[in-house]
């Protein structure tokens, strides 16, 4: 456990054998907790996503911009994906 007894944290890559990949997945205790792609200005989720979400148990991922202002939730029949300002998701975790 970590000092705030919250559970072990670790940051990890994901990449399937048809070269998709996941840039960051935050993994709580063992098991993938919160895939995060980034982009430049791609608003739409990439194509990683459905070819790689279903594979880490996780209904929700975080795509960020560098674009300004964007905050968008898409829903797909066994996950979202919010794609995110980054200077506005960094913001969020202050």
């Amino acid at each position: 456990l970590t000092d705030t007894g919250v559970g072990k944290f670790e940051l990890a890559y994901l990449k399937n054998k048809e070269g998709y990949e996941i840039d960051f997945v935050i993994v709580k205790n063992g098991k993938a907790f919160l895939p995060i792609e980034v982009k430049i200005s791609k608003e739409n989720p990439s194509d990683s996503w459905k070819k790689i979400l279903s594979q880490t148990g996780c209904k929700l991922g975080i795509q960020l911009v560098m674009t300004p202002n964007v905050y968008k939730i898409f829903e797909f029949p066994d996950y979202k994906i919010l794609t995110v300002s980054a200077a506005h998701f960094l913001q969020m975790l202050v």
